[in-house]
């Protein structure tokens, strides 16, 4: 950890993550792989968020400035592309990592991206410019994301149980409080799932989170369509078939807690695929395109669209600990290995994979600090 790391006695125990989409299923699983008994909480069952999308496309953003925000980005991409490798997703059907095209879609995006080719911080063998308006990610791609965490809490160190988290028992030593009795005390607890604003009010840290709507929308697969082998990315996006569907999406509405889905977002999906590639469009049947589902999803996104990721402010030092690992936004495939290493070592007490500036962009204390000290 940036040569800061000073050895500490190794510990293990019980932990428990309150949490079954991506963020919670990582964190599970980098801890039942370092020896801890992990119990996994959700009311709402397996990838029942956002989480549970039919397909996701696995993706970063390149750039040439090496600030402690894009560092992050980076690295956490290349990290999930290493733990997508040794899970072996590809060859279980479940990922495909041929490469995801992204559109520049204004000039001030072409320029970023000039910028991140001619910083040497992206190789040729992860990024490719194809043409003015176009560049290849060369090993990212597409996964299944409620496939992948039921892959990853297939572990004999982690169970699961459904039951409701009802909020904070004490502000001052922040503990969580469950509808079922039988869920024991742990070692140390994560929170992998925004709470309610009146329950997240109770805990120390005052965090500028907003939950944001997102519909994605499935068409049926064409024989021209079933020829894509990868996923693109302009405003939006659209992956290959999966079972026959192409995932395309999503709204994004921060304002809006409609659990339907909406015909009107279907037709605002579908108008950005015709405005930004046209020839998708018209491939997926143009404006004869068949809907074959759609799917409502909520994402939490910080004020600086970083992911929260650190110890609740107060309990750093405390037994138990309490952690949070929130709001990776629409980059939850490519951040939450990255968070789920961190917190894993750190609770374990060997060196982790991030430095000192990468911890503390994720800090939850962050914010609070930012506050007493104003912007620098």
């Amino acid at each position: 950890m940036n040569g800061q790391w000073k050895a500490r006695r190794i510990r293990r125990g019980h932990a428990l993550v309150v949490g079954a989409g991506l963020a919670g299923a990582t964190s599970a699983r980098a801890l039942a792989e370092r020896g801890w008994q992990v119990t996994v909480v959700d009311h709402s069952g397996l990838a029942a968020g956002a989480s549970g999308n039919r397909a996701g496309v696995v993706y970063t953003t390149p750039s040439g400035a090496a600030t402690a925000q894009n560092r992050f980005y980076q690295s956490s991409y290349l990290h999930a592309l290493n733990w997508f490798d040794r899970h072996r997703l590809a060859e279980l059907g479940i990922g495909a990592f041929d490469g995801v095209v992204q559109q520049l879609c204004n000039p001030r995006q072409r320029d970023r991206m000039q910028r991140a080719l001619g910083s040497g911080h992206w190789p040729s063998e992860e990024l490719e410019r194809l043409d003015t308006d176009r560049v290849l990610l060369r090993r990212a791609g597409f996964l299944q994301p409620a496939a992948w965490c039921q892959l990853l809490l297939q572990h004999p160190a982690i169970e699961f149980r459904q039951a409701q988290l009802l909020g904070v028992r004490d502000s001052r030593l922040p503990s969580l409080q469950f509808d079922d009795p039988c869920i024991a005390e742990a070692d140390a607890t994560v929170l992998c799932t925004a709470m309610p604003p009146e329950a997240m009010g109770r805990l120390p840290d005052q965090l500028p989170l907003r939950r944001i709507r997102g519909q994605v929308s499935e068409l049926h697969a064409t024989p021209a369509s079933r020829e894509w082998r990868q996923a693109e990315c302009h405003e939006g996006y659209l992956t290959p078939a999966v079972d026959g569907l192409h995932c395309i999406g999503a709204t994004f509405d921060p304002y809006d807690d409609e659990l339907s889905a909406r015909a009107q977002d279907d037709r605002a999906n579908l108008d950005q695929l015709r405005k930004f590639r046209p020839d998708r469009w018209q491939e997926l049947g143009g404006a004869a395109a068949s809907i074959g589902g759609h799917r409502v999803g909520f994402r939490v996104q910080s004020r600086d669209f970083l992911p929260v990721c650190g110890p609740v402010s107060g309990t750093r030092n405390s037994a138990p600990a309490l952690w949070l690992d929130l709001a990776h936004g629409s980059r939850g495939i490519s951040g939450t290995p990255l968070c789920a290493d961190f917190l894993a070592d750190a609770w374990t007490g060997v060196p982790g994979p991030t430095d000192r500036a990468i911890e503390g962009a994720l800090d939850p204390s962050r914010f609070s600090l930012r506050r007493r000290t104003g912007p620098r």
